[in-house]
């Protein structure tokens, strides 16, 4: 095996496995062309400095903590850091391994296919190695409550190298499994986007779960919570106390068994089927048959609405549009109502004024990103962009039944669990649900609007990763200075409401509040018009 050749390879495939990282390196290249920017040693600098700022982060978390008497939240902790690292490592394998357009590249050259696929997996670390770190001051901090320095140091760095062996081969697993899928099955785009849609679902699910299981443990003093050990993770600390026991003999050694065959098995079968994979997902992509659908009897609005669609059907887009509204409706609620404590029936239509703020709050966070349908619906059209505008159609017309589309979608699947959660988990009375709605509604479409005019503004037909449109401008910034202001400024103002609404009157409070949502909605959405709506040709 030549490791000059994997090293080159390397330095390839890890501007495919981070294209956002590499888009904003081509921007700094731009801004200044006569510095000599090298993209892959940038990119690797940006992942070392992020995992290291991870180890900084979580060890401050995580000195409070007695894991003499906290041994189930070590092996909890453990779980989630790995399960998160498996997801994050999944997606980031098979954007490198079936996204990326080099792999045809290498079948005449001599490298050999062991190469091109370590040099893939090494490149790939970026995408969950963040997510490991946390396990290095974990580990340490454990251990060193549990036995002496030396060992601590040695056992946190064979259970680390465990942990990141055990996230790489199930998520090579993962992908070697749905490229098999592939194989068979001329839909590569929809396979992969529902399998990393639902892979990444169940995995919040998952975390979500086991935060709850651990609401429901108490919390002795100050640093001892109490959890139920899992099994197989809590091997990573029952070796340390006794590696001889039989935990650890079930937990860990037999664990370290098992691993060591997935580990074969990636060697023996799926690296040595890895072009011939390819190949073959190449050859059932030649040979699909386009389904010729009867448009006859369709109308325009109809034609235009199935192709809004079909530009969205991306993984990492849906994921990002639909996930942030979602983590945080159930990171504030899953403590509650796993306790089942939480309960809004008795609370008074007169609040109806707060609801409508709190809508409001919702309703940005849903569309308040750089990273939804509607931040960059315009963009996806990439070369059906200028060959739509040459069609005896109002392009006009065309953006916004575009918009239409778009926030449609966007929109309906976080109030409709909104809904769900309100009426059904928290028992609210109706008035406040549909205020709660109406104020979502509302914010959010004002807040899609500003980011669908931003992406005209921003226009980019040559992107070649849908994650290149998220960094346009300021994008990830914008995306975090406006989530904290939502969440900030919004709890904020909630609070100042309920407490002045129970100091004084709900009802006129609540009058006031609506008044003055509407006195700021109104003029903003006025602008909006008349800066781009009125504007369109």
């Amino acid at each position: 095996m030549n490791w000059k050749n994997i090293w080159e390879l390397i330095k390839i495939n890890i501007l495919y496995s981070n294209p956002q990282a590499l888009t904003n390196i081509q921007r700094r290249q731009a801004r200044k062309p006569n510095k000599n920017l090298s993209s892959y040693k940038s990119v690797i600098r940006q992942q070392v400095s992020v995992a290291v700022l991870f180890i900084f982060i979580y060890a401050y978390m995580f000195l409070n903590i007695d894991y003499r008497h906290s041994k189930g939240y070590f092996s909890f902790q453990i779980a989630m850091f790995i399960l998160i690292a498996i997801v994050s490592g999944f997606t980031t394998l098979f954007a490198v391994f079936y996204d990326s357009n080099d792999t045809k590249l290498y079948l005449p050259l001599p490298v050999k296919e062991s190469e091109v696929y370590i040099a893939k997996v090494m490149s790939s670390q970026g995408g969950s190695l963040p997510f490991l770190m946390p396990i290095i001051p974990l580990s340490m901090i454990a251990y060193l409550q549990l036995s002496n320095p030396i060992l601590a140091v040695f056992g946190t760095l064979i259970n680390f190298l465990i942990a990141l062996l055990l996230s790489n081969a199930i998520s090579i697993l993962l992908v070697y499994f749905i490229g098999q899928m592939l194989v068979k099955s001329p839909y590569k785009k929809t396979i992969s986007t529902v399998l990393m849609v639902v892979s990444t679902l169940l995995a919040v699910g998952v975390v979500f779960y086991l935060s709850s299981q651990s609401n429901n443990n108490s919390i002795q003093g100050n640093t001892s919570i109490q959890m139920p050990l899992l099994p197989y993770f809590r091997g990573f600390i029952d070796v340390i106390i006794n590696p001889l026991s039989t935990a650890s003999l079930l937990n860990f050694w037999l664990g370290l068994l098992v691993l060591a065959g997935l580990l074969l098995l990636i060697k023996r079968v799926i690296i040595k089927n890895y072009f011939k994979q390819f190949l073959s997902i190449q050859a059932t992509k030649a040979h699909k048959r386009k389904k010729v659908r009867n448009t006859k009897n369709q109308t325009l609005s109809q034609t235009l609405r199935r192709h809004h669609l079909s530009t969205i059907k991306d993984g990492t887009l849906i994921l990002q549009t639909y996930l942030m509204p979602l983590i945080f409706v159930f990171a504030f609620l899953a403590p509650s109502l796993s306790r089942g404590g939480l309960t809004l029936s008795g609370i008074s239509n007169s609040f109806f004024g707060v609801a409508l703020l709190l809508g409001v709050m919702f309703g940005n966070l849903i569309s308040a990103s750089a990273n939804t349908f509607l931040a960059v619906g315009i963009s996806l059209e990439k070369d059906n962009y200028i060959f739509l505008k040459t069609l005896p159609i109002s392009f006009k017309k065309f953006l916004i039944s575009k918009f239409l589309t778009l926030s449609t979608i966007q929109l309906s699947i976080p109030i409709i669990i909104y809904l769900l959660v309100g009426l059904f988990l928290l028992k609210t009375p109706i008035i406040l649900i549909v205020s709660f709605s109406i104020g979502t509604a509302l914010a959010a479409l004002i807040t899609g609007q500003i980011l669908y005019w931003r992406d005209y503004r921003l226009l980019n037909l040559t992107w070649q990763n849908v994650t290149q449109l998220f960094s346009r401008g300021i994008g990830q910034w914008f995306s975090f200075i406006t989530l904290m202001a939502v969440i900030i400024g919004g709890s904020m103002l909630t609070a100042l409401s309920i407490i002045l609404a129970l100091q004084t009157s709900a009802l006129i409070i609540s009058f006031i509040l609506t008044l003055l949502i509407l006195a700021l909605l109104a003029p903003i959405q006025l602008f909006i018009y008349h800066r781009f709506w009125k504007k369109l040709i």
